[in-house]
């Protein structure tokens, strides 16, 4: 979806970071720098979902916003190329969109893992990573006090965005203590989620809703009501506790495309804009 070559800003703040998303950068640029090749001359077109603020969302006019958006636009100004989102309507799959020529990169807070990478295949480039983040889980303000591992959660309805590495962490989760009593629901809206989680009736269903630590405290300024509890690291299918990396993917025919990216990764302007939420006992994740 093409959004006009206008600029609009806006303040997002979470983990204690306070980031300024954009929309659109290099109207009336010069062309490209040399050596890098887009779907569209001059143009960078990013695949975007907007259920996963604060690294992607739609303002009230529309235009989209969040860390991952402000991060691209200044690399995109910086080779003098001009962002155009592409929405994706479902974050599952969003990885595999580069390889099929919807978009140059796909961004909204993309987890690097291996079972992605060997689906991306050939057709596109995992990016250096970018940030760290911890999982959570949101629940009422009255209950914050009754999550501090997978036990609490027995007997219980838990909503993630399916297909997702919370949908993935609480599942591996459960399976290895054994819990075969938690409803798990999946959605494609962070916000509508949480917000069913604070207006369950007390001792109610659902219950909590899981995601980023960053994307989670956002929606508790937002919606009023819930607490953050149990930051945790990711889980693997192996039982293994890591630390969980942000890629960009990029389309492998843009050529000069992600040798560029990573370069940006390495000495960027300004830092990332939600810095980063790395837990120093989460395990490194080994070479890829």
């Amino acid at each position: 979806m093409a959004t006009p070559c206008r600029p609009r800003r806006r303040i997002l703040a979470a983990v204690a970071a306070v980031g300024t998303a954009v929309v659109a950068a290099g109207c009336g640029s010069a062309p490209a720098a040399p050596g890098i090749r887009t779907l569209q001359t001059g143009v960078l077109s990013v695949c975007l979902y907007p259920g996963f603020a604060p690294f992607s969302e739609r303002d009230h006019d529309g235009a989209f916003v969040g860390w991952d958006v402000a991060y691209l636009t200044e690399f995109a100004a910086k080779e003098k190329l001009r962002v155009r989102p592409v929405e994706v309507t479902k974050f599952d799959g969003i990885w595999l969109a580069p390889a099929n020529d919807t978009c140059d990169i796909a961004a909204s807070g993309i987890s690097d893992d291996s079972d992605r990478r060997a689906e991306t295949g050939t057709g596109a480039t995992w990016s250096a990573h970018y940030y760290n983040v911890l999982r959570a889980f949101v629940v009422r303000s009255a209950d914050d006090r009754s999550v501090s591992g997978v036990e609490d959660l027995r007997n219980r309805t838990v909503i993630v965005t399916a297909n997702s590495t919370a949908d993935a962490d609480l599942r591996n989760r459960l399976l290895r203590s054994g819990i075969t009593t938690t409803t798990i629901r999946g959605t494609s809206n962070e916000e509508d989620a949480a917000r069913q989680v604070r207006d369950a009736t007390p001792g109610g269903e659902p219950f909590a809703y899981g995601g980023g630590l960053g994307s989670l405290q956002l929606l508790v300024k937002r919606l009023g009501g819930l607490s953050v509890v149990w930051p945790h690291c990711n889980m693997r299918a192996d039982g293994s506790q890591v630390e969980e990396p942000f890629s960009f993917v990029v389309r492998g025919r843009s050529t000069g495309l992600a040798d560029a990216l990573n370069a940006f990764i390495a000495k960027p302007g300004t830092t990332y804009p939600g810095a980063s939420a790395v837990d120093a006992a989460c395990a490194p994740l080994p070479p890829s």
